[in-house]
């Protein structure tokens, strides 16, 4: 990367990479207007991420701390987990045989109980999901996931732990069909999906984790890579240029790309139901590529990683 494609944003760095995605995607979100007889799916779907994407930014605001910007960019890949990929029961989160979801990126919290807010579960209320960064000493919105609260499978927030911890579940289940199902009776098949952020591919632990899953073939295992090229100092290739495709394929998985993670749900809506076909020999590793922050001023920037956003841009 030439030196004169590095700016200088305050204290910040970042390459060219967010104001590219920024021009590249965002040309194609709509503005729709409220629901209405008339309006198409797609239209409804864009209202609903845009909805989200301001939740998340009242939510951070309030207290003036929190990080909105992953769970913004994230938003389409909720709707396509939530309303149509996982298999869950709100109304029984302990529910044997659901699919176990993880977020290795465990700062993107938010976007995990404001998904449980919206589908439902008894323990996040609304006055729950406003007890985000403040000082209730009852609040179940801690800054990262933890696993005594309902739909938290298990504590993350150190970056690459999320992904062994999936790998563990993974196995788990493997484990368990193998003992107890019988043909005709599959007593056990629950899916582990986990979300990945650029950083978690860096450690060492996720690496080896990978690593691991491609040998055991852990076909129950879909990993969605929230690809926003950006870590909290900056553009990741400042200091990361590496192919992730190829590393993931050389680990032993196969891998899906979907190029607009900003507004095309149905994309990976696709790519998770070729997370479950059972035809699949090898575990399944997502590259969705989003923007940190998308519709705010800082969109594309280090800056919306763990700040509020300020209230001139919502």
């Amino acid at each position: 990367m030439a030196a004169a494609d590095v700016q200088t944003n305050g204290h910040v760095k970042s390459s060219k990479y967010g104001d590219n995605m920024v021009n590249g995607l965002l040309h194609k979100e709509q503005k729709p207007s409220a629901p209405a007889g008339k309006n198409t799916d797609k239209d409804e779907i864009q209202l609903v991420l845009q909805s989200f994407r301001l939740l998340i930014a009242d939510l951070c605001q309030q207290f003036n701390m929190g990080h909105p910007g992953s769970a913004i960019g994230m938003a389409a890949l909720g709707v396509a987990l939530w309303k149509y990929g996982m298999k869950y029961a709100p109304h029984t989160p302990t529910w044997f045989n659901r699919d176990r979801f993880l977020l290795s990126n465990g700062h993107a919290c938010l976007f995990q109980y404001t998904n449980h807010y919206l589908a439902n579960y008894k323990a996040m209320t609304w006055e729950q999901l406003l007890s985000y960064h403040s000082e209730r000493p009852d609040s179940l919105c801690p800054g990262h996931p933890e696993i005594e609260h309902e739909g938290v499978e298990l504590t993350t927030g150190p970056l690459g732990q999320g992904i062994a911890n999936a790998v563990g579940l993974a196995i788990a289940t493997k484990n368990l069909a193998a003992t107890y199902n019988r043909p005709g009776f599959d007593v056990v098949n629950n899916h582990t999906w986990c979300i990945v952020g650029d950083a978690c591919l860096q450690e060492g632990l996720g690496c080896e984790a990978f690593s691991y899953a491609g040998h055991l073939k852990l076909t129950n295992l879909t990993v969605l890579y929230d690809n926003n090229q950006i870590s909290c100092d900056g553009s990741v290739d400042l200091t990361n240029t590496e192919d992730v495709n190829k590393k993931m394929e050389a680990c032993g998985w196969e891998v899906l790309d979907v190029m607009d993670g900003v507004n095309d749900v149905d994309a990976i809506v696709a790519a998770l139901e070729k997370g479950r076909d059972t035809s699949r020999t090898k575990p399944l590793f997502v590259n969705i590529r989003s923007i940190i922050g998308v519709g705010s001023a800082v969109a594309g920037k280090a800056v919306s990683h763990g700040a509020p956003l300020g209230t001139q841009n919502i």
